[in-house]
């Protein structure tokens, strides 16, 4: 019965950089990770706006639907009379009725998008009541701040230990150019023979890699080819962040300029339709006219709401793209 303990003693330092290559890679992970969350922000906040931006679809066809009662009302007054003809009547019922059905329509559409909410949140969010409590974005005259801090990005910190792991796989790869140490120790419990009085012995050897055939050689530049690799990719990835910010920028810059358009445009059709209200029953214009006026303002304040929304998207797109957020609690 023998005890053996085997010991290596120096191997070209390839544990160390084994070693130094695993923590790189860990902390590559926990950077993606981090990355992921704030990705998944960005999702959770485009399905929130999408519910919300039906929400206020319907709350904008409820008051459209309530001033096109009020104008049937008036016409069946007219009607009764004998200063309006049934047909402007059965018109503005269509346009009733067109509500109606643009409201169920919208109810299904709000439906699928609580869906996809609640699938990314784990929250009710068809029961939910959402409030929207992100201010009306402003415009800004640079973006340089933005892209400095996007120059920290989880992405970007993930990739740079990607080239530290890649650099400690070539050192790594060129320890099998150095030679090895070990120790080798063996305790006998019992021996018979010439060597029964022997209750131990020892070696330590050196190897000298003379010859691999190239092996060595292959795997260094192997893994020279990724350490390369790994760095024209932070390269590609700086340059696509610095894109991806400057373009949500600008996209948060015009659909500011838009939605400010547009809210004279929806101030100037609420007059106009006040304007025409009072004409009609001065007999200066016909119901047909009236319902336009009206179908205008309902778009323009449709359109005013849809764009005050979607630059808040953009606002948001823009700060998950700099990284620019809040931690989470």
């Amino acid at each position: 019965m023998r005890f053996t303990l085997r010991q290596p003693l120096f191997s070209g330092f390839r544990e160390f950089a084994a070693m130094a290559s695993f923590k790189a890679d860990r902390r590559k992970e926990e950077h993606l990770r981090d990355r992921a969350s704030k990705l998944l922000f960005l999702d959770v906040a485009r399905a929130f706006y999408l519910v919300v931006r039906i929400d206020k679809d319907m709350e904008n066809l409820d008051a459209f639907t309530d001033l096109t009662r009020e104008r049937v009302r008036e016409l069946e007054t007219r009607e009764r009379l004998g200063k309006s003809r049934r047909s402007e009547i059965l018109n503005a019922e269509s346009q009733l009725e067109t509500a109606q059905a643009q409201k169920a329509q919208l109810g299904g559409d709000r439906a699928a998008a609580a869906e996809l909410l609640s699938f990314l949140t784990g929250i009710d969010a068809a029961r939910a009541v959402l409030k929207d409590g992100l201010e009306e974005v402003a415009p800004f005259d640079s973006e340089e701040g933005f892209l400095a801090r996007a120059g920290g990005r989880s992405d970007v910190r993930a990739q740079e230990r990607e080239i530290e792991s890649a650099r400690q796989e070539v050192r790594l790869a060129r320890g099998a150019f150095y030679p090895s140490a070990g120790f080798l120790g063996n305790y006998y419990a019992k021996r018979v023979g010439t060597q029964r009085n022997i209750d131990w012995d020892a070696l330590f050897s050196v190897d000298l890699p003379l010859f691999q055939g190239g092996t060595a050689r292959a795997l260094v530049r192997e893994a020279g080819s990724r350490l390369k690799e790994s760095e024209l990719r932070l390269q590609e990835l700086r340059r696509d962040i610095r894109r991806e910010v400057r373009e949500a920028a600008r996209r948060v810059n015009a659909s500011v300029a838009g939605s400010k358009r547009l809210r004279s445009a929806f101030e100037k059709a609420a007059e106009s339709y006040r304007l025409q209200v009072g004409e009609y029953r001065l007999g200066l214009v016909n119901n047909l006219e009236v319902l336009q006026v009206m179908n205008d303002m309902q778009d323009r304040k449709r359109d005013l709401d849809r764009a005050l929304i979607e630059s808040k998207v953009h606002w948001l797109e823009l700060k998950t793209a700099a990284e620019d957020l809040p931690e989470a609690p």
